[in-house]
């Protein structure tokens, strides 16, 4: 934008407007954020199938190499799974930020209720509990999967617990100050002015 370009003053009427753009976004983005998240755990959940892995097709034994690859294909769909949802994450956190700003413009708290309520209540626990959770099945099927085959069994460990490590280091560091940092979740810490 050069210099001699003039941005329009801010009324309320213009708030308003960006404000049910803001909110609209955010539930596009939730919508979003849910589909990945569904049919992400639904795929690695039908990946994981006690069945499938540790079962017989027809009488045929299906080889140790070959469910290792699978459970180790499943944490690394795990981890892109993480990356998605974070990614989205960080953008509903920007858009929140600014619905949140336009509504002490606006005296209006409808993101601000919400946004309380998520630190609160500690919703992003609940979300890392889920990705964190799928690992430790893949770690200890691969476990069973591999028992007595220690080389094997070391590898089975290291994928879920290298994408555990890697969830972890995407995730922000928790603050020492009495307000909580989110980790991970659509607003992930207030706004530097609220």
């Amino acid at each position: 934008m050069s210099g001699s370009e003039r941005v329009p003053k801010q009324t309320p009427a213009n708030m308003l407007e960006e404000w049910k753009q803001c909110i609209s976004l955010l539930d596009k983005f939730e919508d979003r954020l849910d589909g990945v998240r569904r049919y992400g755990f639904t795929f690695i959940a039908g990946l994981l199938s006690a069945d499938a892995l540790l079962g017989q097709v027809n009488g045929t034994v299906i080889p140790v190499t070959v469910k290792l690859v699978v459970l180790l294909m499943a944490a690394f769909l795990i981890l892109i799974l993480r990356v998605l949802d974070r990614n989205y994450q960080l953008s509903q956190r920007a858009i929140g930020d600014r619905a949140r700003r336009l509504e002490v413009e606006l005296g209006m708290s409808l993101e601000k209720e919400y946004f309380d309520k998520y630190v609160q209540e500690k919703m992003w626990e609940y979300t890392l509990a889920l990705y964190y959770g799928f690992e430790a099945v893949i770690l200890l099927l691969g476990l069973a999967v591999t028992w007595g085959n220690v080389p094997l069994g070391i590898l089975a460990a290291s994928g879920p617990i290298v994408a555990v490590a890697i969830i972890r280091s995407i995730e922000p560091k928790k603050k020492k100050s009495a307000q909580p940092r989110l980790v991970p979740g659509a607003f992930d810490g207030p706004s530097p002015d609220t």
